[in-house]
């Protein structure tokens, strides 16, 4: 799995090597909270547009049939 680019200024491409496998993908601020969840994931590549959230870290988890990918990612 790739995620990029990152740091990002608002789409963020992840690259998965199996999208079938993929349930669903979080994105979640430092402190816990939930801003966005996309679910049946059928592309390689798959985007996420983080460009209304504001500048920080975030928390993408991907949730897969063989367990839970967590990253960080920077938003400028």
């Amino acid at each position: 799995m790739n995620i990029y680019p990152n740091p990002t200024h608002d789409i963020l491409n992840i690259q998965l090597s199996q999208p079938e496998s993929v349930q669903q993908i979080d994105v979640y601020t430092v402190s816990g909270k939930l801003v966005k969840s996309e679910k049946h994931i059928t592309q390689t590549v798959h985007q996420i547009n983080l460009g209304t959230m504001g500048r920080g870290l975030y928390i993408i988890r991907i949730i897969t049939d063989s367990g839970i990918i967590t990253r960080k990612v920077n938003k400028l």
